[in-house]
């Protein structure tokens, strides 16, 4: 779902069109369509390699605090968009480093930020576990503060970071965490990324809500809460948002070899999220071997570049006045004739 949207939203010539809504689900669609039919194969952005850097810092209450920078490398022009993550029940351990270094190779500065404390990163027990979260969830200004705090850090790597161009993400704990973030009228953030974060109580909306928030949720997770009371909140604070939610996926899906882990879901929400990022932060460039920047090509997110094919291939994209993001989500499905049809179809229902 989209926030402000109405029906025949994909309709060019109607009064109801909206350009981002028909390119956020364009890009949708196309990739599954391209997966359905075997054309690209779905995979795990779990990297090969981790190389992060801790980094101390201290909390506005003057608690000792451990995060960890993964950093581009060389070759990505500075100044970078940034993206802090920050972490599920268990702390910041080895799973936020690790999404931490694939937002690096795609060319964004990341932070794995700290909330509990340097002495509480890795948490076995579940005992402790729900101690750490009830401290935050039961004071959430404290909460605020430490994302905060986070984001101050990214914010101070002038050489490195664009400093108007940040996004958050979270997991679990950490989801919650962003959305509070934003609706308690945070403004460093362009972008707030949850995944199967906890709504089941929506927090107070603190004046307006100035990131875009992208909600993705499992269709099973009970966790989601309430949509109709999430998007009554959204548009109290009068955010542009988008829901989407995966059917029959749980709580805790994009973990790594957990029992709820499910690819389909991670690599369709993350792919999501990295769209989204094409769209609303500034595109990571490498330099070129004469001194030019090359932006960072949107196809590369599908794991595939033959799949992108020229502008020329897109005429129904071309005359949405899309950019190459939008067609080249399609991808190789514009040389599968019957699958175009059947596609074409579907939209003239």
């Amino acid at each position: 779902r989209y926030s402000g949207i109405e029906h025949a939203f994909t309709v060019w010539d109607d009064d109801r069109y909206n350009e981002w809504a028909d390119l956020r689900s364009w890009q949708s669609a196309g990739h599954f369509i391209l997966e359905a039919f075997g054309i690209i194969e779905l995979t795990s952005a779990q990297p090969d390699e981790v190389d992060v850097t801790p980094v101390n810092y201290t909390g506005v209450d003057g608690k000792e605090l451990m995060g960890y920078l993964a950093m581009p490398s060389a070759e990505w022009q500075r100044p970078l968009p940034a993206v802090v993550v920050f972490p599920d029940w268990d702390g910041v351990n080895m799973y936020e480093k690790e999404r931490a270094a694939a937002l690096a190779a795609e060319g964004y500065v990341a932070f794995a930020a700290d909330i509990y404390g340097a002495d509480m990163q890795e948490l076995v027990e579940t005992q402790d576990k729900v101690e750490a979260v009830t401290k935050y969830r039961t004071d959430p200004e404290l909460y605020v503060s430490r994302m905060q705090d986070a984001i101050d850090q990214v914010k101070a790597l002038t050489d490195d970071v664009d400093s108007d161009e940040i996004a958050i993400i979270g997991y679990c704990f950490g989801g919650s965490g962003v959305v509070l973030y934003a609706l308690s009228n945070g403004t460093d953030a362009k972008v707030a990324v949850p995944f199967h974060g906890s709504f089941q109580e929506m927090p107070p909306v603190q004046g307006d809500i100035n990131s875009y928030i992208l909600v993705l949720s499992g269709g099973d997770d009970d966790a989601h809460g309430n949509q109709t009371t999430m998007e009554e909140a959204f548009d109290q604070g009068q955010a542009d948002w988008e829901i989407t939610r995966y059917a029959g996926i749980l709580h805790g899906y994009t973990k790594w070899g957990s029992d709820a882990y499910d690819l389909f879901a991670d690599a369709r929400s993350w792919e999501s999220m990295m769209t989204s990022f094409t769209e609303l932060l500034a595109v990571p460039g490498k330099v070129g071997v004469n001194g030019t920047v090359e932006e960072s090509d949107p196809c590369a997110v599908s794991r595939d570049e033959s799949l992108c094919p020229p502008e020329e291939s897109s005429p129904s994209a071309q005359s949405a006045n899309m950019d190459s993001s939008a067609y080249s989500a399609f991808g190789g499905i514009f040389y599968i004739g019957a699958v175009v049809s059947a596609f074409g179809s579907l939209f003239a229902l």
